[in-house]
């Protein structure tokens, strides 16, 4: 993802993939902070950017790297006349996996579950006589 800003100071993402390059740009919002996400889809191999929680660009494949030590991930900013500065409130980067199914309890877990619910039984008949 490269950062810049058109001329009313209105931020724009543009991501690289050697060809389109397609960019977003937040019409009208001027400077400030805004919540950018790259949600990578394994069923497509493909990406989606999303901007403030809206999807704004879909199907982005990425950038080949052919240099053989991928993978990569590169980040930049095109502020302050490409002198390297940025002003990001939060940056945060993450592989999320898809969630983990609820945890299928272990046979032993089961008995002790069992073994504890009739001890309850028990108790409960023989308080009541």
């Amino acid at each position: 993802m490269f950062f810049t800003s058109n001329a009313q100071g209105d931020p724009t993402v543009t991501l690289f993939d050697g060809g389109s390059n397609p960019s977003f740009t937040l019409n009208g919002v001027g400077p400030g902070y805004h919540l950018y996400e790259l949600v990578f889809d394994p069923s497509t191999s493909t990406a989606s950017l999303f901007v403030e929680g809206i999807e704004r660009i879909s199907g982005w494949p990425g950038r080949n790297v052919s240099s053989g030590q991928g993978p990569y991930v590169f980040w930049g900013s095109g502020q302050d006349n490409d002198t390297g500065e940025g002003r990001y409130n939060l940056v945060t980067f993450s592989v999320n996996t898809a969630p983990n199914p609820a945890p299928v309890p272990e046979p032993s877990t089961l008995l002790l579950l069992g073994s504890g619910l009739a001890l309850v039984v028990g108790f409960g008949r023989r308080w009541r006589r």
